[in-house]
């Protein structure tokens, strides 16, 4: 019997489309980066939220599809240490979660161009970068990529709800915006 991967599997605040769908939007958007990056922080959320809800509505046309996560997302886990692999095919989009914690990235394999609210950058492996609190990214594979994520995990928990509990914000409502900060 040959085994096959689930199509959908629902990824709450994630969402990854295929080819069908990506080609156009996608470079489109991923040449507006840069341009959107000098617009400052408050204008990078509403353009990651602007393609979270055209991904959304996408899904719920049935035009896309979610992204099983499952079948790209490897675990690993040692003493007070949780790392996430994730293997993400060429000519996606990714929308990601907001992070709660600095913590550090690495970029094993491919090239992606991401939007947070850093600033937008071309990755090329093997790269490492800091994450820190309040991240949300908007990404764009240029190849087959593999990004590992790693956490603290002092409990030494398997259970990936709680470490995702731990680790993703709901909303960017404990991480105020700069510009209003300034103005204040």
């Amino acid at each position: 019997m040959e085994d096959k991967k689930k199509d959908i599997v629902p990824c709450e605040q994630t969402a990854l489309i295929d080819q069908s769908i990506i080609d156009e939007f996608a470079k489109k958007l991923t040449d507006q980066f840069y341009q959107i990056a000098t617009q400052g922080e408050s204008a990078i959320r509403q353009k990651i939220q602007s393609v979270t809800d055209y991904i959304n509505d996408l899904v719920v046309r049935g035009i896309a599809k979610e992204c099983d996560w499952d079948a790209i997302t490897m675990h690993y886990f040692a003493p007070s240490i949780y790392i996430r692999e994730v293997r993400i095919q060429k000519d996606q989009l990714v929308v990601g979660k907001i992070h709660k914690h600095d913590h550090w990235n690495y970029i094993l394999k491919g090239s992606v161009t991401v939007l947070t609210k850093d600033g937008a950058t071309r990755y090329e492996a093997p790269v490492h970068m800091l994450t820190t609190a309040g991240t949300q990214r908007l990404l764009y594979t240029h190849e087959d990529t593999v990004w590992c994520v790693i956490h603290p995990n002092p409990t030494n928990t398997h259970d990936l709800k709680e470490i995702e509990d731990e680790h993703i914000a709901k909303d960017f409502s404990d991480f105020p915006l700069k510009e209003t900060e300034e103005k204040n």
